[in-house]
């Protein structure tokens, strides 16, 4: 089955003079925080002996930290895609894009924004988790394929975030 890892990029200041929200950086607290949660998605796919197939992002600053953050913990990875739509979309918008996925894919990371990954991680679970924290990642088991997601098809194999973790 299926491997998706949803995470909420780590904690961000606030956007600089003059920028948008899409610009604003993440804090050292936040870079921090991040190193953690990469070590802790290490260790998991290690023990659950997965790798992951791909990758995507909102693409703007903070997401694209997180990322950069991650990678320095999980090693090699496949090349990220950033997809614009994560930004500012709607919970049926990310779940579209999680429909997308490649069927040879078997393990996914979708790094975004509140309150989308929220709402797709109740809608998939039945779990509700409010709020979503930022850093923090879900560990989703997909039943059957990606194309076929839909309400209450994901368990919820695990949660951390980096208030967990010290």
């Amino acid at each position: 089955m299926p491997r998706l890892y949803l995470m909420r990029h780590a904690d961000a200041g606030s956007a600089p003079d003059g920028g948008q929200d899409s610009d604003r950086r993440l804090t050292a607290a936040g870079r921090e925080a991040a190193g953690r949660m990469g070590a802790w998605l290490a260790e998991r796919l290690s023990a659950e002996g997965c790798r992951l197939d791909q990758l995507v992002f909102s693409g703007v600053a903070r997401t694209a930290e997180t990322l950069e953050v991650l990678s320095a913990a999980l090693g090699p990875l496949p090349s990220p895609r950033a997809d614009g739509r994560i930004y500012d979309a709607t919970t049926r918008g990310l779940a579209d894009i999680v429909r997308a996925l490649p069927e040879e894919c078997e393990t996914g990371l979708l790094i975004g924004h509140n309150p989308a990954l929220e709402g797709l991680l109740a809608a998939l679970t039945d779990t509700p988790l409010r709020p979503f924290p930022t850093g923090g990642i879900a560990d989703l088991e997909i039943e059957g394929a990606w194309a076929a997601l839909t309400q209450g098809s994901a368990r919820l194999l695990g949660f951390a975030s980096p208030h967990q973790l010290g």
